[in-house]
This record gives C-alpha cells, structure tokens and sequence, in this order.
C-alpha cells in the first residue's frame, strides 16, 4: 500500500500490490485537491486482494490522470474513488470475485465535487475504456444529506459496465460506446448520444429529462415527470 501526504505520485513503470488474506489498497492520497496521480502510457498499477480491494482513493480529492493500465481485483472491487478531477485515455478494469458485491471503476464520492449555485458538481472525462459492473457509480454516502451531484460526463472512448447517477442528475455526452445500462434517479438528466453508441437501456427517474438516442435499438423508461425523448436509426 502507498499512502501519501505529499501532492504528486507519477508511475511509468510496473506497479503491483497483492494482499493473500486481507484487503489491498493501491494508494491512498491525503495531500487535498493539490495532489495528483498519473499513469504514464508505459505504467502499470495493479493491485489484487482476497477481500476488498481499492486501486487509487483521494481522501480529500485530488486529480486522476491514467493512460496506461490499472487493474483491480478482490471480493469487493474499486478502481479510483474521491478524485475531483478524473481523466482517462488508457484502461481501466476492476473485477469482484464476490457474487454479492459490484465493481465499480468510478466511485464518485463527496470528495469528487465542486461546488456551484443550488448543489455540487463532478466533471469526468473518458476517452480510454473503462470495464466494471458499473463504469461510473455516484456514492451517495458518507454526508447527510445524501450525496446528490450533478455529473458531467463525456465519454469518447469506451465504457463496459452500468451507468448509476443520483438525484441530482447531470448530462451525458456519448460520442464512443456505452455497453450498460444507464440509471438516472430523479434529477434532471441530458443524454446526448446522437453520434455515440449505447448497449443497454436508460432508466429515467421523475424529473425532467432529455434524451437524444444514435442508431442502436435501445429502450427508454421514463419514470414520470416531463421527457423529451428522440430516437435514433435503430
């Protein structure tokens, strides 16, 4: 495990943390939105436990940066958590062995957000691939109230694994591929995904919702509210 109070971790190299019999953690990050963590084209983060397994957590934010490979597995399984400004040009993939609890690639926690007029914020942006049982899950834990972002996402690469948002919403621009389900709660949620490519469904929560489809054959479940929903080729 690498914990550090200071603000910048770079690998290009070969990095690899194994646990046999209790959890791993990657790295651990409390330096604040000051610090940063990259993987270089040529590095190499991997991390394997036989119980939970984190790859990168931000304890009090900071800046993610991968384009090479991460790798995470364990009974319980996240690639990078708290980071509040996230970038990914390389892969990153997370596998449970446990049969109860999900991947998640991106945990977006009370750590990732800015904060703006009426609420908080998260930015992320993906042009590599990103392979979980959810490629991006907002944590509504950890604050009372609950965590309730709105999520900016732009995703020009490709993500293997569910979409979960909250109540608070956000906008989605796909011009890559989206191979899951996408889970919109009830905030106001845009789907731009005209030039993009969806496998999955979209579950609208009672909001006020708009949702433009590209040319697969995907279904849209409104759950009340006002909907403008168009439809694609397919």
């Amino acid at each position: 495990e690498f914990d550090t109070w200071g603000p910048n971790v770079s690998n290009s190299g070969h990095i690899q943390v194994t646990a046999l019999q209790n959890q791993a953690f990657g790295l651990e990050s409390y330096a604040g939105s000051q610090s940063f963590f990259t993987n270089t084209s040529t590095g190499y983060f991997g991390v394997w436990g036989a119980m939970n397994s984190l790859g990168v957590e931000f304890v009090n934010g900071g800046t993610f940066s991968n384009a090479g490979t991460i790798e995470v597995t364990g009974a319980g399984a996240t690639g990078v958590t708290g980071a509040s400004s996230f970038s990914n040009t390389g892969t990153i993939k997370v596998v449970t062995t446990s049969s109860t609890k999900p991947s998640i690639g991106v945990d977006l926690t009370f750590r990732s957000a800015t904060s703006i007029i009426g609420g908080e914020l998260v930015t992320l942006t993906n042009a590599g691939k990103i392979i979980a049982d959810y490629a991006v899950h907002v944590d509504e834990g950890g604050t009372s109230p609950p965590f309730e972002p709105v999520v900016d996402l732009t995703n020009t690469g490709t993500l293997i694994g569910a979409v979960g948002l909250c109540n608070g919403g956000g906008d989605i621009e796909n011009t890559g591929t989206i191979a899951g389900n996408i889970y919109c709660g009830d905030g106001n949620t845009v789907y731009h995904g005209t030039n993009g490519h969806l496998y999955g469904d979209i579950y609208l929560g009672h909001a006020t919702n708009t949702v433009t489809l590209g040319s697969e054959g995907d279904a849209v479940y409104g759950g009340g509210g006002s909907d403008t929903i168009t439809g694609g080729a397919g």
